[in-house]
């Protein structure tokens, strides 16, 4: 099953996207809601999901700049942006 970190700084962006979809019948496992980059990074020290779902613009940490970093870890990650 691959594991999806989504992000996003709305929390009813998080709430929306953990709810109303069954990421189980697709054969995914929605693994974490972060609410902005460096809460997903941290996550990321002990979890590797296999796909980042993010928002670009957020406080304190940006997608984009989310991703940068996240890339240097692990280089297979892949990523889904909104706006």
């Amino acid at each position: 099953m691959l594991k999806i970190l989504f992000v996003d700084d709305d929390a009813v962006a998080r709430r929306n996207m953990a709810q109303r979809i069954d990421w189980n019948d697709l054969g995914w496992d929605l693994v974490y809601t972060a609410r902005d980059g460096v809460d997903a990074l941290e996550y990321m020290k002990e979890n590797r999901p296999d796909i980042i779902i993010s928002d670009i613009k957020m406080p304190i940490m940006d997608g984009i700049e989310m991703a940068k970093i996240a890339r240097d870890y692990y280089p297979d990650l892949f990523f889904i942006f909104l706006s």
